[in-house]
């Protein structure tokens, strides 16, 4: 099944409320995080390479794959928040965005079963969430200082 496939699924599945695929806004939202969280090293490359090029580069924890649905419960279920997901992992993959519920995010990731990032809709943080090559383990970074729900993972 093609991705965009899938996607049409989960915009029957959830409300536009709770999944929605920002189709005029998408530039402005990515140019506003790529602005306040990716470095800048090529200006003929938009929207790509985010995960080798973020700013203040922090690791918050690794986390065995098995466990990172239930550390996506860290976010608050009644927010809606961006999910980058890069149509492969090479550097010049194109990113894609939605405005995701906790529902709809899992879900998502789900399908996707690969790196992703997400980002707090009003831009306060930025995380990535890498999963290596063989799906065993998934590494959180985030971009500078700014406190993310998942923090609370680097203490145990």
């Amino acid at each position: 099944m093609y991705w965009e496939e899938h996607i049409d699924r989960l915009k029957k599945s959830y409300s536009p409320a709770e999944f929605s695929v920002p189709f005029s806004d998408w530039v402005e939202i990515m140019k506003k995080i790529e602005n306040r969280f990716i470095k800048k090293v090529n200006s003929n490359y938009h929207f790509s390479n985010w995960k080798n090029n973020i700013r203040k580069e922090i690791e918050v924890a690794t986390i065995n794959a098995k466990d990172l649905e239930s550390s996506l419960m860290f976010l608050t279920d009644s927010t809606n928040h961006w999910v980058i997901i890069p149509n492969s992992q090479a550097p010049t993959a194109s990113h894609y965005v939605y405005d995701c519920n906790l529902g709809s995010l899992i879900a998502l990731v789900r399908l996707h079963k690969a790196s992703f990032f997400i980002v707090e809709k009003k831009y306060g943080w930025f995380t990535f969430f890498c999963v290596t090559e063989d799906n065993n383990s998934v590494t959180i970074l985030k971009s500078g200082e700014s406190i993310t729900p998942f923090d609370k993972l680097a203490n145990g």
